[in-house]
């Protein structure tokens, strides 16, 4: 019995999957590294680099009218092209929060204290910058 594994590729579309390369075992080291960069030449000219998205700051948590006063002291203080997202249920902070740039929190969200989504963000992405705000400081 035979079997047989299909790649569906979209025409005009790179493949930007792994790609295997087979290297002599034996001969000299400097030939083998020749190899190696004859290849990592190819790959860099085939591949046009992309220019990284920026990212949004993600806003949730507490009632709407404390999101808003946060949401309007962030549009005065951050630069003209900065976006700026809400999240309205803790589910939805957890899945976007990983694409985002910082999340700013304005309360409890899903009954959730500000202080434990910002423990559970800090476990699941280490590196992401996340704020609590005290929308009534906001106001004034």
């Amino acid at each position: 019995m035979s079997y047989m594994t299909t790649l569906a590729i979209q025409k005009g579309a790179a493949f930007e999957g792994p790609k295997l390369r087979l290297l002599p075992k034996t001969g000299s080291l400097q030939r083998r590294r020749e190899s190696l960069d004859f290849v990592a030449e190819r790959t860099q000219r085939a591949t046009p680099e992309r220019a990284a998205a920026p990212r949004s700051i993600l806003l949730a948590g507490g009632e709407a009218g404390d999101r808003e006063a946060v949401l309007s002291d962030l549009r005065r203080t951050m630069p003209g092209g900065t976006v700026i997202r809400q999240a309205g249920a803790l589910w939805e902070v957890l899945a976007r929060a990983a694409e985002s740039s910082m999340v700013v929190l304005s309360g409890e969200l899903d009954e959730v204290p500000a202080e434990s989504l910002m423990h559970m963000l800090a476990h699941r992405n280490p590196a992401l910058p996340v704020v609590s705000v005290d929308a009534t400081a906001c106001a004034a």
